[in-house]
């Protein structure tokens, strides 16, 4: 709640300086925009459908809704991308199924700040990773089951 005051407080700040100050209102809204940008940067940066995610040589870490999951590499067997419409609004979100050899299944939400991460560990630890089907998928407006990993094939 204290966020969205500071904010409305800094830019009624802004614009009752510029016009106080006209020779400076230009600078002021300049620098009020990028602080603004540095600010929604570093609140992007932090996942919001996970709590975390360590990705390790040989597994991956998740944690979610009060739930860990460690996901060995050598036990995956089967990895596809999901696109469906999110719970909660009308966009569409990307998750991981990623199956074990013991018959787990779990579900790692695709966000940005670890996508790079997780597809290089795929594509580097999962041998016959369909790094174009992933891409392909996460490029997608469109809801749909992208398969990129399967050790039975």
């Amino acid at each position: 709640m204290l966020q969205p005051l500071l904010i409305g407080a800094a830019t009624l700040s802004v614009f009752v300086l510029g016009k106080l100050w006209p020779n400076y209102e230009f600078g002021l809204w300049m620098a009020f925009l990028i602080l603004m940008g540095v600010y929604l940067y570093l609140e992007l940066r932090e996942p919001v459908n996970y709590s975390s995610i360590a990705i390790s040589e040989d597994a991956i870490e998740y944690a979610a809704m009060g739930q860990r999951d460690v996901i060995r590499l050598d036990e995956i067997c089967k990895v596809q991308l999901v696109r469906e419409r999110a719970a909660f609004d009308s966009g569409i979100e990307s998750k991981w199924i990623v199956h074990t050899l013991s018959g787990r299944r779990i579900e790692l939400m695709d966000e940005w700040p670890h996508r790079k991460q997780l597809l290089r560990t795929f594509r580097e630890r999962l041998s016959g990773f369909d790094l174009a089907a992933a891409k392909s998928g996460l490029r997608a407006w469109r809801e749909g089951v992208w398969p990129c990993f399967d050790k039975a094939n």
